[in-house]
C-alpha cells in the first residue's frame, strides 16, 4: 500500500506544484504563455498564510484538472491515475501485483487539513478520500500459514481485479521553496522526491477477482482423452479447451484467458472510404463460440474446424480519417478527421479454419506443433452494427450521418473490415493454440501412442 501510496502522493505534490505557480502568471501575459489553459482564469488568489483559501482552492482545482490534466503544461490527469508494477501485502502472506490499472476516485477527495508555511518551507495536507482500483493483476504465493489460514497452501491467480477502498485518509509532508525564473516572476517549487506519506483506513475494503483459487489447477486434468479416429470426442474435447481458456485460462502452462482477446495498433482502410487506426482495443464475445464440427486427418496432418460465433464485439479507441469518397456521398466536403471510442458489433458469424501440424519428439514424448499459417474463412449469417463517437471531429450529425451509411452498407464494408480484424483473431489462435500444445505432451489428451507417426 505504500507504493500506491507513493504514486498518489507524486500526483497530488503535481497539482499543488501547478497551482502554486499558475497564480502567479501575469494576466497580460496568459495568452501568449498558454493560451488554452482557461483554468487560470478560473482561480482565486488566497493570502500566503490563508489555508483555508488555500484548501478550497486547491480543491477546486483538484476537480477541474483531475481527468483532463493541463497538456500545455505537462501535468498529466490524475483521475484515472495509470499505474503499473505496484505490489499489496496482504495478511503478510500474499504479495498481489498489479501488473497494469487504473486508481479512480481522486478528484473527489476532501481536504481535511491544508498547511503551507513559506517561512519554514514545509507543506502538508491530509486528505480522505474514496477511491477504486482496479486492473490486470498476478499473484503466486506458497506459505504454511496460507494453509492454516485459507485451508490450502498455495494462492495462484492471474486475471482481472478490482479494490474499492472507503474512507482512505492520506498525509503528505513536503518541502517547498521560492524562486524567481528567468522572466521576473516568482514561483512554488513543492520537492515531491522528498515527500514523507502516510496513510490509515477509516471506512472498509472490498476485493474483487476473477481466476483467483487455492491450489495450482492443471488445466489438461480436466479434460478427457480422445482417440485420435473420434472426431465427436475431440469436438467436445476443444469446446471444453475454449470455454476454459475462456474464463480463467490456464496459469500452468502461461496462457491467459481469451476472452476478451486484446488488440493494439490495427490499421484498416475500408474501400476508399476512411483510414481507421484502432490504437488499443479488444474483442469480447469467444465464449459464446460452439464448434460445429471438427475432423482430424492424421496422415496429412491437418485438423478442419468449424466454429460458430453467436455474438462478437470489438471495440476500444480510434483514430479515423474519413476519405473524399465517403464524405462527398454524405455531402459534408473536404477530408475530415475524428478520434473516440468505436464498437463493431457481429452476430452469428461462422469461421472454417485449418490447422496444419506437425509432431515432434522430446524426452520420450510426442508433442502436437501448430503451424504459423492457419488458412481459414468466414461469413456473417446475422448482421454487423458500427457505433462511434466523435467520427467527425466537431460535427455530431455529420458523423451520425456517416455511421447511419456504415450501417445501412455493413456487408460491402465488411468485406474489408472484417477480414482484417479476422487476421489478428486467428493470428491469436495460433498463438494460444501453441501455448497449450507446445507445453503439453499428446499422451494427456490423446490415447493412442503417435510415436509411429513422428518423422
Amino acid at each position: 500500500m505504500s507504493s500506491l501510496c507513493s504514486r498518489l502522493g507524486y500526483a497530488m505534490t503535481n497539482v499543488i506544484e501547478i497551482h502554486a505557480v499558475v497564480p502567479e502568471i501575469p494576466p497580460n501575459k496568459r495568452p501568449s504563455m498558454h493560451p488554452n489553459i482557461r483554468i487560470i482564469d478560473t482561480l482565486s488568489k488566497c493570502g500566503i498564510k490563508d489555508n483555508n483559501c488555500q484548501r478550497k482552492l486547491f480543491k477546486s482545482a483538484l476537480q477541474q484538472i483531475g481527468k483532463t490534466g493541463i497538456p500545455e503544461v505537462n501535468i498529466p490527469p490524475i483521475d484515472p491515475i495509470q499505474i503499473q508494477g505496484v505490489s499489496v501485502v496482504i495478511l503478510n502472506l500474499v504479495n498481489i501485483t498489479l501488473i497494469d490499472g487504473v486508481v479512480k476516485g481522486i478528484k473527489d477527495c476532501e481536504f481535511t487539513r491544508f498547511d503551507f508555511d513559506i517561512e519554514k518551507g514545509r507543506g502538508s495536507q491530509e486528505l480522505q478520500c474514496d477511491i477504486t482500483i482496479k486492473g490486470h493483476y498476478s499473484v503466486v504465493a506458497t506459505s504454511p500459514e496460507i494453509g492454516a489460514v485459507l485451508g490450502g497452501s498455495e494462492i495462484v491467480g492471474d486475471g482481472n481485479g478490482k479494490v474499492k477502498i472507503e474512507k482512505l485518509v492520506l498525509a503528505f509532508d513536503y518541502p517547498v521553496h521560492v524562486y524567481k525564473k528567468d522572466d521576473g516572476e516568482i514561483y512554488i517549487k513543492c520537492d515531491y522526491n522528498k515527500t514523507a506519506e502516510k496513510f490509515d483506513i477509516l471506512g472498509k475494503v472490498t476485493f474483487a477477482a476473477d481466476n483467483l483459487y487455492l491450489g495450482k489447477e492443471n488445466v489438461m486434468d480436466t479434460l478427457q482423452k480422445c482417440s485420435i479416429k473420434d472426431n465427436e470426442c475431440s469436438k467436445n474435447f476443444y469446446q471444453t479447451l475454449i470455454e476454459t481458456l475462456a474464463e480463467k485460462g490456464a496459469t500452468d502452462i502461461g496462457v491467459e484467458k481469451i476472452d476478451p482477446m486484446e488488440l493494439k495498433d490495427v490499421h484498416v482502410s475500408i474501400l476508399d472510404l476512411l483510414n481507421l487506426t484502432l490504437a488499443e482495443g479488444n474483442v469480447v464475445g469467444i465464449k459464446t463460440c460452439t464448434i460445429k464440427s471438427f475432423k482430424i486427418d492424421i496422415e496429412n496432418r491437418n485438423a478442419k474446424v468449424k466454429v460458430f460465433c453467436k455474438h462478437l464485439e470489438v471495440q476500444g479507441n480510434y483514430q479515423v480519417d474519413l476519405t473524399s469518397s465517403l464524405l462527398n456521398v454524405q455531402g459534408i466536403g473536404d477530408k475530415l478527421h475524428g478520434a473516440g471510442h468505436a464498437k463493431v458489433i457481429v452476430d452469428k458469424i461462422e469461421a472454417r479454419i485449418d490447422f496444419p501440424y506437425i509432431l515432434e519428439k522430446q524426452d520420450n514424448d510426442v508433442y502436437l506443433k501448430i503451424q504459423k499459417e492457419l488458412p481459414y474463412s468466414f461469413k456473417v449469417l446475422g448482421k454487423a452494427t458500427f457505433v462511434a463517437d466523435n467520427l467527425i471531429d466537431g460535427d455530431a450529425k455529420a458523423s451520425n450521418d456517416i455511421i447511419k451509411y456504415m450501417n445501412d452498407h455493413w456487408k460491402v464494408i465488411l468485406d474489408t473490415f472484417g477480414k482484417v480484424f479476422f487476421d489478428k483473431t486467428i493470428e491469436f489462435v495460433q498463438l494460444f493454440s501453441s501455448k497449450v500444445f507446445d507445453k503439453v505432451p499428446t499422451k494427456y489428451y490423446i490415447i493412442e501412442d503417435l510415436s509411429t507417426y513422428v518423422k
